[in-house]
Protein backbone atom coordinates (compact mmCIF):
# COMPACT_ATOMS: atom_id res chain seq x y z
CA UNK A 1 0.00 0.00 0.00
CA UNK A 2 1.28 3.43 -0.87
CA UNK A 3 0.53 5.92 1.86
CA UNK A 4 0.20 9.55 0.94
CA UNK A 5 1.23 12.22 3.41
CA UNK A 6 -1.35 14.73 4.60
CA UNK A 7 -0.64 17.85 6.65
CA UNK A 8 -3.94 17.51 8.44
CA UNK A 9 -4.05 13.81 9.18
CA UNK A 10 -0.42 12.74 8.88
CA UNK A 11 0.61 9.59 7.08
CA UNK A 12 -2.05 7.13 6.11
CA UNK A 13 -2.62 4.55 3.41
CA UNK A 14 -5.02 5.84 0.80
CA UNK A 15 -4.34 4.09 -2.48
CA UNK A 16 -2.53 1.26 -4.17
CA UNK A 17 -0.21 2.47 -6.89
CA UNK A 18 3.40 2.21 -7.90
CA UNK A 19 5.83 5.05 -7.39
CA UNK A 20 5.81 7.32 -10.40
CA UNK A 21 6.35 10.93 -11.46
CA UNK A 22 3.08 12.82 -11.72
CA UNK A 23 4.57 15.98 -13.14
CA UNK A 24 2.09 18.60 -14.32
CA UNK A 25 3.77 19.90 -17.47
CA UNK A 26 2.65 22.26 -20.25
CA UNK A 27 0.93 20.54 -23.15
CA UNK A 28 2.68 20.30 -26.52
CA UNK A 29 1.51 22.92 -28.99
CA UNK A 30 3.88 22.46 -31.90
CA UNK A 31 6.15 19.85 -33.50
CA UNK A 32 9.94 19.88 -33.38
CA UNK A 33 10.37 21.52 -36.79
CA UNK A 34 8.51 24.63 -35.59
CA UNK A 35 11.14 25.43 -32.96
CA UNK A 36 13.35 28.30 -34.21
CA UNK A 37 17.06 27.78 -34.79
CA UNK A 38 18.86 28.21 -31.46
CA UNK A 39 22.14 29.53 -32.90
CA UNK A 40 20.98 33.18 -32.97
CA UNK A 41 19.76 32.77 -29.39
CA UNK A 42 23.21 31.82 -28.13
CA UNK A 43 24.69 34.89 -29.85
CA UNK A 44 22.01 37.10 -28.31
CA UNK A 45 22.63 35.69 -24.84
CA UNK A 46 26.38 36.18 -25.25
CA UNK A 47 25.73 39.85 -25.99
CA UNK A 48 23.57 40.15 -22.85
CA UNK A 49 26.15 38.71 -20.44
CA UNK A 50 26.50 42.10 -18.73
CA UNK A 51 22.73 42.47 -18.37
CA UNK A 52 21.66 39.43 -16.31
CA UNK A 53 18.01 40.43 -15.83
CA UNK A 54 17.54 41.18 -19.54
CA UNK A 55 19.24 37.86 -20.31
CA UNK A 56 16.78 35.99 -18.09
CA UNK A 57 13.80 37.72 -19.71
CA UNK A 58 14.94 36.72 -23.19
CA UNK A 59 15.74 33.21 -22.01
CA UNK A 60 12.26 32.90 -20.53
CA UNK A 61 10.65 33.71 -23.88
CA UNK A 62 12.56 30.87 -25.49
CA UNK A 63 12.05 28.36 -22.66
CA UNK A 64 8.33 29.04 -22.65
CA UNK A 65 8.20 28.00 -26.31
CA UNK A 66 10.63 25.11 -25.78
CA UNK A 67 8.45 23.54 -23.09
CA UNK A 68 5.47 23.55 -25.43
CA UNK A 69 7.35 22.02 -28.35
CA UNK A 70 7.69 18.29 -28.90
CA UNK A 71 11.40 17.34 -28.99
CA UNK A 72 13.45 14.18 -28.82
CA UNK A 73 14.97 13.86 -25.34
CA UNK A 74 18.58 14.05 -26.45
CA UNK A 75 18.06 17.36 -28.26
CA UNK A 76 15.95 18.75 -25.42
CA UNK A 77 18.66 17.88 -22.94
CA UNK A 78 21.41 19.55 -24.98
CA UNK A 79 19.40 22.75 -25.41
CA UNK A 80 18.23 22.88 -21.78
CA UNK A 81 21.74 22.25 -20.42
CA UNK A 82 23.05 25.07 -22.61
CA UNK A 83 20.31 27.40 -21.36
CA UNK A 84 21.25 26.55 -17.79
CA UNK A 85 24.86 27.51 -18.47
CA UNK A 86 23.71 30.98 -19.48
CA UNK A 87 21.17 31.29 -16.67
CA UNK A 88 23.37 30.20 -13.74
CA UNK A 89 25.55 33.38 -13.57
CA UNK A 90 22.40 35.49 -13.84
CA UNK A 91 20.78 33.60 -10.95
CA UNK A 92 23.86 34.20 -8.81
CA UNK A 93 23.85 37.91 -9.63
CA UNK A 94 20.16 38.35 -8.83
CA UNK A 95 20.36 36.42 -5.57
CA UNK A 96 23.35 38.25 -4.13
CA UNK A 97 22.19 41.62 -5.39
CA UNK A 98 18.87 41.41 -3.56
CA UNK A 99 19.48 39.29 -0.46
CA UNK A 100 19.68 42.31 1.85
CA UNK A 101 17.44 45.22 2.68
CA UNK A 102 13.97 45.66 4.11
CA UNK A 103 11.02 43.49 3.22
CA UNK A 104 8.68 46.28 2.08
CA UNK A 105 8.42 48.41 0.07
CA UNK A 106 9.91 46.30 -2.68
CA UNK A 107 11.71 48.34 -5.32
CA UNK A 108 10.68 47.65 -8.93
CA UNK A 109 14.18 46.49 -9.98
CA UNK A 110 14.18 43.83 -7.27
CA UNK A 111 10.68 42.65 -8.15
CA UNK A 112 11.44 42.41 -11.87
CA UNK A 113 14.75 40.62 -11.30
CA UNK A 114 13.36 38.03 -8.89
CA UNK A 115 10.25 37.35 -10.97
CA UNK A 116 12.45 36.80 -14.04
CA UNK A 117 14.78 34.50 -12.09
CA UNK A 118 11.97 32.42 -10.53
CA UNK A 119 10.22 32.11 -13.89
CA UNK A 120 13.43 30.88 -15.51
CA UNK A 121 14.09 28.37 -12.75
CA UNK A 122 10.60 26.90 -13.17
CA UNK A 123 10.87 26.74 -16.95
CA UNK A 124 14.23 24.98 -16.73
CA UNK A 125 12.82 22.54 -14.18
CA UNK A 126 9.89 21.76 -16.48
CA UNK A 127 12.22 20.96 -19.37
CA UNK A 128 14.29 18.59 -17.21
CA UNK A 129 11.08 17.01 -15.86
CA UNK A 130 9.94 16.39 -19.41
CA UNK A 131 13.08 14.33 -20.07
CA UNK A 132 12.62 12.35 -16.84
CA UNK A 133 8.98 11.63 -17.67
CA UNK A 134 9.79 10.48 -21.20
CA UNK A 135 12.84 8.36 -20.40
CA UNK A 136 12.32 6.90 -16.92
CA UNK A 137 9.48 4.73 -15.66
CA UNK A 138 9.98 4.02 -11.93
CA UNK A 139 6.77 2.02 -11.53
CA UNK A 140 7.00 -1.57 -10.38
CA UNK A 141 8.04 -3.50 -7.29
CA UNK A 142 11.74 -2.82 -7.75
CA UNK A 143 12.85 0.60 -8.86
CA UNK A 144 15.82 0.54 -11.19
CA UNK A 145 18.67 3.02 -11.03
CA UNK A 146 18.29 5.83 -13.59
CA UNK A 147 20.80 6.15 -16.41
CA UNK A 148 23.37 8.93 -16.33
CA UNK A 149 21.33 11.50 -18.24
CA UNK A 150 18.13 10.91 -16.28
CA UNK A 151 20.04 11.10 -13.00
CA UNK A 152 21.55 14.42 -14.07
CA UNK A 153 18.06 15.67 -14.87
CA UNK A 154 16.80 14.55 -11.45
CA UNK A 155 19.64 16.35 -9.70
CA UNK A 156 19.02 19.41 -11.85
CA UNK A 157 15.35 19.48 -10.80
CA UNK A 158 16.37 19.35 -7.13
CA UNK A 159 18.75 22.24 -7.76
CA UNK A 160 15.94 24.17 -9.44
CA UNK A 161 13.67 23.61 -6.44
CA UNK A 162 16.47 24.72 -4.10
CA UNK A 163 17.04 27.87 -6.18
CA UNK A 164 13.32 28.61 -6.47
CA UNK A 165 12.88 28.32 -2.71
CA UNK A 166 15.78 30.69 -1.98
CA UNK A 167 14.79 33.22 -4.62
CA UNK A 168 11.15 33.26 -3.51
CA UNK A 169 12.23 33.74 0.10
CA UNK A 170 13.68 37.11 -0.87
CA UNK A 171 10.12 38.18 -1.79
CA UNK A 172 8.52 36.50 1.23
CA UNK A 173 6.98 33.80 -0.90
CA UNK A 174 7.17 30.02 -0.50
CA UNK A 175 7.16 26.93 -2.69
CA UNK A 176 3.69 25.92 -3.82
CA UNK A 177 2.19 22.50 -3.22
CA UNK A 178 3.11 21.18 -6.68
CA UNK A 179 6.77 22.08 -6.22
CA UNK A 180 6.82 20.34 -2.85
CA UNK A 181 5.09 17.23 -4.23
CA UNK A 182 7.46 16.91 -7.19
CA UNK A 183 10.49 17.48 -4.95
CA UNK A 184 9.36 14.90 -2.39
CA UNK A 185 8.42 12.31 -5.03
CA UNK A 186 11.69 12.74 -6.86
CA UNK A 187 13.81 12.28 -3.74
CA UNK A 188 11.87 9.25 -2.48
CA UNK A 189 12.40 7.55 -5.83
CA UNK A 190 16.08 8.51 -5.86
CA UNK A 191 16.46 7.31 -2.28
CA UNK A 192 14.93 3.96 -3.15
CA UNK A 193 17.74 3.44 -5.69
CA UNK A 194 20.37 3.99 -2.97
CA UNK A 195 21.96 6.76 -5.02
CA UNK A 196 21.32 9.88 -2.93
CA UNK A 197 24.73 10.12 -1.25
CA UNK A 198 26.79 9.99 -4.42
CA UNK A 199 28.67 13.28 -4.69
CA UNK A 200 28.19 15.55 -7.67
CA UNK A 201 29.25 19.07 -8.62
CA UNK A 202 26.24 21.38 -8.42
CA UNK A 203 25.66 24.18 -10.87
CA UNK A 204 25.99 26.62 -7.98
CA UNK A 205 22.92 28.64 -8.88
CA UNK A 206 23.02 30.79 -5.73
CA UNK A 207 26.22 29.75 -3.98
CA UNK A 208 28.61 32.36 -5.31
CA UNK A 209 28.35 35.89 -6.72
CA UNK A 210 30.51 34.98 -9.70
CA UNK A 211 31.16 31.76 -11.59
CA UNK A 212 32.87 29.29 -9.22
CA UNK A 213 36.57 28.68 -9.78
CA UNK A 214 37.87 25.14 -10.20
CA UNK A 215 38.98 25.00 -6.55
CA UNK A 216 35.62 26.35 -5.38
CA UNK A 217 33.78 23.87 -7.57
CA UNK A 218 35.56 21.00 -5.83
CA UNK A 219 34.65 22.39 -2.43
CA UNK A 220 31.06 22.87 -3.57
CA UNK A 221 30.48 19.17 -4.13
CA UNK A 222 27.26 17.96 -2.59
CA UNK A 223 24.80 15.10 -2.99
CA UNK A 224 21.07 14.71 -3.49
CA UNK A 225 20.45 14.03 0.20
CA UNK A 226 22.16 17.23 1.36
CA UNK A 227 20.34 19.28 -1.25
CA UNK A 228 16.99 17.78 -0.28
CA UNK A 229 17.68 18.21 3.45
CA UNK A 230 18.46 21.90 2.90
CA UNK A 231 15.13 22.36 1.11
CA UNK A 232 13.23 20.50 3.84
CA UNK A 233 14.79 22.33 6.77
CA UNK A 234 14.35 25.83 5.38
CA UNK A 235 10.77 24.97 4.51
CA UNK A 236 10.14 23.86 8.08
CA UNK A 237 11.84 26.90 9.59
CA UNK A 238 9.69 29.14 7.32
CA UNK A 239 11.68 31.99 5.73
CA UNK A 240 8.57 34.22 5.92
CA UNK A 241 9.30 34.63 9.63
CA UNK A 242 12.91 35.74 9.11
CA UNK A 243 14.49 38.98 8.00
CA UNK A 244 16.46 38.79 4.76
CA UNK A 245 19.68 38.91 6.78
CA UNK A 246 18.49 36.07 9.03
CA UNK A 247 17.67 33.90 6.00
CA UNK A 248 21.30 34.15 4.88
CA UNK A 249 22.47 33.25 8.41
CA UNK A 250 20.14 30.23 8.54
CA UNK A 251 21.34 29.00 5.13
CA UNK A 252 24.97 29.29 6.15
CA UNK A 253 24.33 27.55 9.46
CA UNK A 254 22.42 24.63 7.99
CA UNK A 255 25.20 23.91 5.50
CA UNK A 256 27.55 23.09 8.40
CA UNK A 257 25.32 20.22 9.53
CA UNK A 258 24.00 18.83 6.25
CA UNK A 259 26.76 16.15 5.94
CA UNK A 260 25.68 14.74 9.33
CA UNK A 261 21.97 14.47 8.50
CA UNK A 262 20.57 11.40 6.75
CA UNK A 263 17.15 10.18 5.67
CA UNK A 264 16.07 6.64 6.50
CA UNK A 265 12.96 4.61 5.87
CA UNK A 266 10.63 5.51 8.69
CA UNK A 267 10.51 2.93 11.48
CA UNK A 268 7.63 3.63 13.83
CA UNK A 269 9.15 1.58 16.64
CA UNK A 270 12.53 3.34 16.43
CA UNK A 271 11.39 6.86 15.65
CA UNK A 272 13.93 9.41 17.02
CA UNK A 273 12.72 11.91 19.60
CA UNK A 274 13.66 14.86 17.40
CA UNK A 275 13.05 14.10 13.75
CA UNK A 276 11.34 15.36 10.65
CA UNK A 277 9.06 13.17 8.52
CA UNK A 278 8.26 13.37 4.84
CA UNK A 279 6.86 11.01 2.23
CA UNK A 280 6.11 10.29 -1.39
CA UNK A 281 3.04 12.30 -2.34
CA UNK A 282 3.46 14.87 0.43
CA UNK A 283 2.75 18.35 -0.93
CA UNK A 284 4.38 20.49 1.73
CA UNK A 285 7.42 20.85 3.99
CA UNK A 286 8.16 18.05 6.48
CA UNK A 287 6.30 17.53 9.73
CA UNK A 288 7.60 17.08 13.25
CA UNK A 289 4.69 15.41 14.97
CA UNK A 290 4.02 11.70 14.94
CA UNK A 291 1.11 10.35 12.93
CA UNK A 292 -1.32 7.53 13.65
CA UNK A 293 -0.32 5.53 10.57
CA UNK A 294 2.80 5.61 8.48
CA UNK A 295 3.32 5.14 4.79
CA UNK A 296 5.72 2.46 3.56
CA UNK A 297 7.34 5.27 1.56
CA UNK A 298 7.75 7.69 4.47
CA UNK A 299 11.23 8.92 5.43
CA UNK A 300 12.52 10.32 8.69
CA UNK A 301 15.64 12.30 9.54
CA UNK A 302 17.06 12.66 13.04
CA UNK A 303 17.83 16.36 13.67
CA UNK A 304 19.10 16.06 17.25
CA UNK A 305 22.70 16.91 16.27
CA UNK A 306 21.47 20.06 14.52
CA UNK A 307 19.40 21.11 17.54
CA UNK A 308 22.32 20.46 19.90
CA UNK A 309 24.68 22.50 17.73
CA UNK A 310 22.29 25.43 17.52
CA UNK A 311 21.71 25.35 21.27
CA UNK A 312 25.45 25.35 22.01
CA UNK A 313 25.94 28.44 19.84
CA UNK A 314 22.77 30.11 21.05
CA UNK A 315 23.57 30.09 24.76
CA UNK A 316 26.90 31.98 24.76
CA UNK A 317 25.57 34.49 22.23
CA UNK A 318 22.50 35.07 24.38
CA UNK A 319 24.84 35.63 27.33
CA UNK A 320 26.14 38.72 25.54
CA UNK A 321 22.76 40.33 26.09
CA UNK A 322 22.41 42.26 29.32
CA UNK A 323 19.92 40.01 31.10
CA UNK A 324 17.87 36.99 30.09
CA UNK A 325 15.88 36.78 26.89
CA UNK A 326 12.35 35.71 27.72
CA UNK A 327 10.81 34.23 24.61
CA UNK A 328 7.12 34.33 23.76
CA UNK A 329 6.11 30.71 23.42
CA UNK A 330 8.28 27.72 24.40
CA UNK A 331 11.72 28.90 25.49
CA UNK A 332 14.24 26.74 23.58
CA UNK A 333 17.25 27.07 25.83
CA UNK A 334 15.72 28.11 29.12
CA UNK A 335 16.05 31.51 30.75
CA UNK A 336 19.78 32.20 30.86
CA UNK A 337 21.27 34.56 33.40
CA UNK A 338 23.79 36.84 31.72
CA UNK A 339 26.58 38.88 33.23
CA UNK A 340 28.39 40.02 30.10
CA UNK A 341 28.06 43.32 28.25
CA UNK A 342 25.29 44.08 25.80
CA UNK A 343 25.24 42.91 22.20
CA UNK A 344 27.67 45.04 20.23
CA UNK A 345 25.98 45.24 16.85
CA UNK A 346 22.80 44.62 14.90
CA UNK A 347 24.60 41.70 13.22
CA UNK A 348 24.85 39.99 16.64
CA UNK A 349 21.13 40.56 17.19
CA UNK A 350 20.27 39.16 13.75
CA UNK A 351 22.37 36.05 14.36
CA UNK A 352 20.84 35.48 17.78
CA UNK A 353 17.32 35.90 16.42
CA UNK A 354 18.08 33.49 13.56
CA UNK A 355 19.31 30.85 16.00
CA UNK A 356 16.29 31.36 18.22
CA UNK A 357 13.95 30.99 15.24
CA UNK A 358 15.62 27.71 14.26
CA UNK A 359 15.31 26.32 17.79
CA UNK A 360 11.65 27.28 17.94
CA UNK A 361 10.64 26.00 14.49
CA UNK A 362 12.56 22.71 14.74
CA UNK A 363 10.59 21.80 17.84
CA UNK A 364 6.91 21.05 17.74
CA UNK A 365 4.73 23.85 19.11
CA UNK A 366 0.98 24.16 19.29
CA UNK A 367 -1.23 27.22 19.00
CA UNK A 368 -2.49 28.17 22.47
CA UNK A 369 -5.08 30.74 21.42
CA UNK A 370 -8.03 30.58 19.07
CA UNK A 371 -8.26 32.76 15.97
CA UNK A 372 -11.35 34.91 15.55
CA UNK A 373 -12.03 35.65 11.88
CA UNK A 374 -13.27 39.11 10.94
CA UNK A 375 -16.84 39.12 9.64
CA UNK A 376 -16.89 42.74 8.47
CA UNK A 377 -14.50 45.58 7.71
CA UNK A 378 -12.89 47.27 10.71
CA UNK A 379 -11.19 50.66 10.77
CA UNK A 380 -7.87 49.77 12.34
CA UNK A 381 -5.18 52.38 12.89
CA UNK A 382 -1.64 51.09 12.37
CA UNK A 383 1.62 52.94 13.14
CA UNK A 384 4.70 51.28 11.65
CA UNK A 385 7.92 51.37 13.63
CA UNK A 386 9.09 52.58 17.01
CA UNK A 387 9.33 56.26 16.05
CA UNK A 388 5.85 56.46 14.52
CA UNK A 389 4.41 54.60 17.49
CA UNK A 390 6.06 56.94 19.99
CA UNK A 391 4.77 60.00 18.14
CA UNK A 392 1.29 58.53 18.08
CA UNK A 393 1.33 58.02 21.85
CA UNK A 394 2.47 61.59 22.39
CA UNK A 395 -0.21 62.92 20.06
CA UNK A 396 -2.98 60.94 21.74
CA UNK A 397 -2.50 62.95 24.95
CA UNK A 398 -4.11 65.95 23.25
CA UNK A 399 -2.48 69.05 21.79
CA UNK A 400 -3.38 72.65 22.52
CA UNK A 401 -1.25 74.02 19.70
CA UNK A 402 -3.22 74.31 16.46
CA UNK A 403 -0.37 73.16 14.23
CA UNK A 404 0.34 70.10 16.38
CA UNK A 405 -3.35 69.26 16.52
CA UNK A 406 -3.60 69.41 12.74
CA UNK A 407 -0.51 67.23 12.34
CA UNK A 408 -1.93 64.72 14.80
CA UNK A 409 -5.20 64.52 12.85
CA UNK A 410 -3.24 63.94 9.64
CA UNK A 411 -1.23 61.14 11.28
CA UNK A 412 -4.48 59.51 12.44
CA UNK A 413 -5.85 59.57 8.89
CA UNK A 414 -2.65 58.09 7.48
CA UNK A 415 -2.66 55.34 10.12
CA UNK A 416 -5.79 53.88 8.53
CA UNK A 417 -3.83 53.21 5.34
CA UNK A 418 -0.88 50.96 4.62
CA UNK A 419 0.53 53.51 2.16
CA UNK A 420 0.94 57.26 2.46
CA UNK A 421 -0.21 57.62 -1.16
CA UNK A 422 -2.23 55.46 -3.51
CA UNK A 423 -1.18 54.40 -6.99
CA UNK A 424 -2.28 56.78 -9.72
CA UNK A 425 -5.90 56.18 -10.64
CA UNK A 426 -6.45 53.64 -7.86
CA UNK A 427 -9.12 53.85 -5.23
CA UNK A 428 -7.53 55.11 -2.01
CA UNK A 429 -9.40 52.44 -0.06
CA UNK A 430 -7.28 49.67 -1.57
CA UNK A 431 -4.38 50.72 0.65
CA UNK A 432 -6.33 50.33 3.87
CA UNK A 433 -5.58 47.58 6.37
CA UNK A 434 -7.93 44.61 6.23
CA UNK A 435 -8.25 42.45 9.33
CA UNK A 436 -8.23 38.76 8.41
CA UNK A 437 -8.37 37.32 11.92
CA UNK A 438 -7.19 37.97 15.47
CA UNK A 439 -6.62 36.02 18.65
CA UNK A 440 -5.47 36.63 22.18
CA UNK A 441 -1.88 36.43 20.98
CA UNK A 442 -1.93 38.48 17.81
CA UNK A 443 -3.58 39.59 14.60
CA UNK A 444 -3.32 38.89 10.86
CA UNK A 445 -3.56 41.97 8.59
CA UNK A 446 -3.82 42.15 4.82
CA UNK A 447 -3.34 45.07 2.46
CA UNK A 448 -2.83 45.98 -1.18
CA UNK A 449 0.84 46.20 -2.12
CA UNK A 450 1.74 49.45 -3.87
CA UNK A 451 5.00 51.26 -4.53
CA UNK A 452 4.07 53.65 -1.71
CA UNK A 453 3.54 51.02 1.00
CA UNK A 454 5.01 51.92 4.38
CA UNK A 455 8.30 50.34 5.46
CA UNK A 456 7.75 46.91 6.98
CA UNK A 457 10.19 44.27 8.20
CA UNK A 458 10.39 41.26 10.49
CA UNK A 459 10.98 42.35 14.10
CA UNK A 460 9.43 45.81 13.61
CA UNK A 461 7.39 47.37 16.40
CA UNK A 462 3.77 48.16 15.50
CA UNK A 463 1.46 50.37 17.58
CA UNK A 464 -2.21 49.94 16.69
CA UNK A 465 -5.76 50.75 17.76
CA UNK A 466 -8.89 48.85 16.76
CA UNK A 467 -10.98 52.02 16.35
CA UNK A 468 -10.66 55.79 16.58
CA UNK A 469 -12.12 55.70 20.08
CA UNK A 470 -9.30 53.34 21.11
CA UNK A 471 -6.51 55.73 20.06
CA UNK A 472 -6.17 56.85 23.68
CA UNK A 473 -5.57 53.22 24.71
CA UNK A 474 -3.57 51.63 21.86
CA UNK A 475 -1.83 48.26 21.87
CA UNK A 476 1.53 47.26 20.47
CA UNK A 477 3.00 44.19 18.85
CA UNK A 478 5.75 43.19 16.49
CA UNK A 479 5.93 41.72 12.99
CA UNK A 480 6.50 37.97 13.15
CA UNK A 481 5.67 37.01 9.57
CA UNK A 482 5.32 38.65 6.17
CA UNK A 483 3.72 36.80 3.28
CA UNK A 484 3.28 38.08 -0.24
CA UNK A 485 -0.06 36.62 -1.24
CA UNK A 486 -1.81 36.52 -4.61
CA UNK A 487 -3.23 39.53 -6.47
CA UNK A 488 -0.59 42.00 -5.26
CA UNK A 489 -1.51 41.57 -1.62
CA UNK A 490 0.72 41.20 1.41
CA UNK A 491 -0.19 39.68 4.75
CA UNK A 492 1.32 40.81 8.03
CA UNK A 493 1.22 38.68 11.19
CA UNK A 494 1.61 40.58 14.46
CA UNK A 495 2.43 39.11 17.86
CA UNK A 496 0.77 41.03 20.67
CA UNK A 497 3.29 42.59 23.08
CA UNK A 498 1.13 44.81 25.31
CA UNK A 499 -2.43 46.16 25.46
CA UNK A 500 -1.78 49.24 27.61
CA UNK A 501 1.18 51.47 26.77
CA UNK A 502 2.32 55.05 27.30
CA UNK A 503 5.10 57.23 25.89
CA UNK A 504 7.86 58.38 28.25
CA UNK A 505 11.18 60.22 28.05
CA UNK A 506 14.20 58.37 29.43
CA UNK A 507 17.28 60.12 30.77
CA UNK A 508 20.58 58.63 31.90
CA UNK A 509 22.81 60.65 34.21
CA UNK A 510 24.76 62.10 31.27
CA UNK A 511 21.64 62.97 29.28
CA UNK A 512 20.06 64.59 32.32
CA UNK A 513 23.05 66.89 32.78
CA UNK A 514 22.74 67.96 29.15
CA UNK A 515 18.94 68.32 29.34
CA UNK A 516 18.48 65.61 26.72
CA UNK A 517 16.40 62.46 26.65
CA UNK A 518 15.54 59.32 24.70
CA UNK A 519 12.06 58.19 23.61
CA UNK A 520 10.66 55.19 25.42
CA UNK A 521 7.40 53.29 25.73
CA UNK A 522 6.18 52.14 29.13
CA UNK A 523 4.19 48.91 29.25
CA UNK A 524 1.50 49.23 31.90
CA UNK A 525 -0.19 45.83 31.73
CA UNK A 526 2.75 43.72 32.88
CA UNK A 527 1.28 42.79 36.24
CA UNK A 528 3.49 43.80 39.16
CA UNK A 529 6.44 44.50 36.88
CA UNK A 530 7.35 47.81 35.30
CA UNK A 531 8.59 47.28 31.75
CA UNK A 532 10.29 49.75 29.44
CA UNK A 533 10.52 49.37 25.70
CA UNK A 534 13.41 51.14 23.94
CA UNK A 535 14.72 51.34 20.39
CA UNK A 536 17.68 49.01 19.65
CA UNK A 537 19.93 52.03 19.10
CA UNK A 538 19.17 53.25 22.64
CA UNK A 539 20.14 50.19 24.67
CA UNK A 540 20.56 50.61 28.41
CA UNK A 541 23.02 48.94 30.78
CA UNK A 542 21.69 46.58 33.40
CA UNK A 543 21.96 48.05 36.88
CA UNK A 544 22.15 51.66 35.66
CA UNK A 545 19.90 54.36 37.08
CA UNK A 546 17.55 56.22 34.74
CA UNK A 547 15.11 59.06 35.17
CA UNK A 548 11.74 58.54 33.48
CA UNK A 549 9.58 61.54 32.61
CA UNK A 550 5.99 60.37 32.64
CA UNK A 551 2.81 62.44 32.82
CA UNK A 552 4.70 65.60 33.80
CA UNK A 553 6.45 63.86 36.71
CA UNK A 554 9.91 62.33 37.06
CA UNK A 555 10.58 58.86 38.44
CA UNK A 556 13.90 57.17 39.15
CA UNK A 557 14.27 53.49 38.27
CA UNK A 558 16.99 50.87 38.01
CA UNK A 559 17.35 49.04 34.69
CA UNK A 560 16.87 45.33 35.19
CA UNK A 561 17.40 42.41 32.81
CA UNK A 562 16.30 42.27 29.21
CA UNK A 563 12.98 40.42 28.98
CA UNK A 564 12.71 40.30 25.22
CA UNK A 565 14.27 41.83 22.15
CA UNK A 566 13.74 42.03 18.44
CA UNK A 567 15.46 43.66 15.53
CA UNK A 568 14.01 47.13 16.27
CA UNK A 569 13.43 47.17 20.02
CA UNK A 570 14.51 45.92 23.45
CA UNK A 571 12.21 45.30 26.43
CA UNK A 572 13.65 45.88 29.93
CA UNK A 573 12.38 45.15 33.40
CA UNK A 574 12.52 48.15 35.73
CA UNK A 575 13.00 47.98 39.49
Amino acid sequence: MLGLFSKKSGLHAVTEEALEFNFELPVYRQPENKLPDVTPLWSQLDALAAEPVHLLVELNHFLHELNRTYLQSDRRYDITARCLEYAAPAFRYVYFEHQKGKALPEISSKREALIAAVTCVKELANSFKRIIKNEYKPGGKKIKSPNRRVRQCMLAVLEMVYAEQRLKALRYQKLNSLAWRDCNNLFVILQSTGDVRKAFKPTGLITSRSSPSESMAKAMKTNAEELYAAIQLLGLIDPNTLSLQQIVIVESYLKQYLPELHFHALNEEKLPVNCIITSYGHDGPPLLQEAAEYSPHALSMDIQSLLSGIKQDYQPLLAQVNGSAKNFGPEPAGEIAAKASTVNSLEDVERLLALRAMLKKLRETERTDTRKYAEEAQDWYVYNGFTAGFRMLNGSRGQTDGVNRLQNQLNISLAQRSASLADSGADENVTQWEIVNESAGGVLLRTKETQFINNLFIGQLIVFARSKSDLNQPSCGWVVRIRRAHDNQVELSLKLLASHIESVVVQTEILKKNTMGMPGIMILDAGEDLQLLMHQSHRLMQGSSVSIQRGGKSYTSIVGEILFFQREFVLYRLT
